[in-house]
């Protein structure tokens, strides 16, 4: 028997949707902007209100208030599952079943939009929360309509927000402050154009395993990215990344 999902008094939950085994579910910008699209479109049909939210690489959070959170969240998943899978020619599962948290108090709700907009901060994939374009920090380049209404009632304004959520990642994290500026890791979005540029328009999932195994090796020549990342990115395993051999 599955987990019983804990339903929220007021309705809103902390929602977070991971791809399977940590996959990424999104490779470029225009899988973004196609979640986002899907978002909205199914937000608007449940009644749904998202007051704060980050896209990372292989996950992404939510701060939202639903009536119906598991049929908002299935059809979000179904709709953009398929049309990723059509997109890229996958078959397999993307995501793993979302989880979510309750929140009720006043403290907790500030301190989720700050840990959900410094996801990205966190993670090292910029400096300051203003630079990631894939969160609702920043209204010029919102991808999902959001309710500002809790944002407003915390902050001052959007600099005070901005403060906090980069204080919060940098104060007294030393596993953060001691990794910072010793490497320059790649993102997956720009290993993800290197790629296009390699494939030329073919699909990965068309490719041989010589192809494959050729392409690889040149994604990891010629970035600093992780076998991880690498294997992600071409939809094959760990194992096949670290090989020396195509077979």
């Amino acid at each position: 028997m599955g987990k019983v999902r804990k339903l929220s008094e007021t309705g809103i939950y902390h929602v977070y949707l991971r791809g399977a085994s940590r996959r990424c579910i999104f490779y470029d910008d225009a899988d973004r902007i196609l979640f986002c699209n899907t978002v909205n479109r199914f937000a608007h049909k449940y009644d749904v209100k998202i007051f704060a939210y980050a896209l990372m690489d292989n996950h992404v959070h939510l701060l939202l208030r639903a009536k119906e959170l598991s049929v908002f969240m299935g059809a979000l998943m179904i709709s953009y599952v398929r049309r990723f899978n059509q997109k890229y020619y996958f078959s397999n599962n993307l995501c793993s079943r979302f989880g979510s948290s309750s929140k009720v108090s006043v403290s907790k709700l500030k301190e989720c939009i700050l840990y959900i907009l410094g996801n990205p901060v966190k993670a090292g994939m910029c400096s300051d929360v203003c630079q990631y374009r894939w969160t609702s920090f920043n209204p010029l380049y919102r991808g999902i309509v959001i309710d500002e209404m809790f944002v407003k009632l915390y902050f001052d304004s959007y600099e005070q927000l901005r403060d906090e959520v980069n204080l919060l990642q940098f104060s007294g994290d030393k596993e953060i402050n001691d990794k910072e500026d010793i490497f320059y890791k790649t993102t997956f979005c720009e290993l993800s154009e290197l790629l296009n540029k390699i494939l030329g328009g073919r699909k990965t999932a068309l490719l041989s395993k010589v192809e494959l195994y050729n392409i690889k090796n040149e994604l990891l020549d010629r970035t600093s990215a992780t076998y991880t990342q690498v294997a992600q990115l071409l939809n094959v395993s760990y194992k096949f990344v670290r090989s020396g051999s195509p077979r």
